[in-house]
C-alpha cells in the first residue's frame, strides 16, 4: 500500500470539493476521528470473526476513505468485505490486509489529532 501524504489529502479536498484552508483544517480532524471509529469497529469485527459485522465496517470504512481520495484503501477495504463472505479460509488474509490498512492509515489518525 502507498504512503498516505496530508498534502495530497488536503489538495483532493480542495479540487473536488473546493474548500477553504480552514474548512479543511477541521474536517481532517473529524476525519481522523472518524477513521479511527471505523477501524476500531472492524478490529472488532474480525477479533469476533463475525463475517457479516466484518462485511458491513469494512463497507463503512471504504465509504469514509473514498470521500477523502484515498481509493487504493478504499479498495483493500472492499477486499476485506468480499474475503469475509468467503468463510473462515480467508480471516487469516483479511486480518493481515487489516493490520496493513492500520498501519497505513497511522498519518490520519495520528499526525492530524483526531480522537
Amino acid at each position: 500500500m502507498a504512503r498516505i501524504n496530508l498534502h495530497d489529502i488536503e489538495q483532493y479536498l480542495i479540487d473536488f470539493y473546493e474548500l477553504e484552508p480552514d474548512q479543511i483544517a477541521v474536517l481532517l480532524t473529524e476525519m481522523s476521528g472518524s477513521i479511527k471509529k471505523r477501524l476500531q469497529e472492524l478490529e472488532m469485527s474480525l477479533a469476533e470473526e463475525d463475517p457479516d459485522h466484518i462485511a458491513t465496517a469494512a463497507h463503512a470504512l471504504k465509504g469514509t476513505l473514498l470521500n477523502f481520495g484515498l481509493i487504493d484503501l478504499a479498495e483493500t477495504c472492499s477486499i476485506i468485505d468480499k474475503g469475509s463472505k468467503e468463510g473462515s479460509s480467508s480471516m487469516q488474509s483479511i486480518s493481515e490486509l487489516f493490520i496493513t490498512l492500520r498501519r497505513t492509515l497511522i498519518p490520519v489518525t495520528e499526525a492530524v489529532g483526531g480522537e
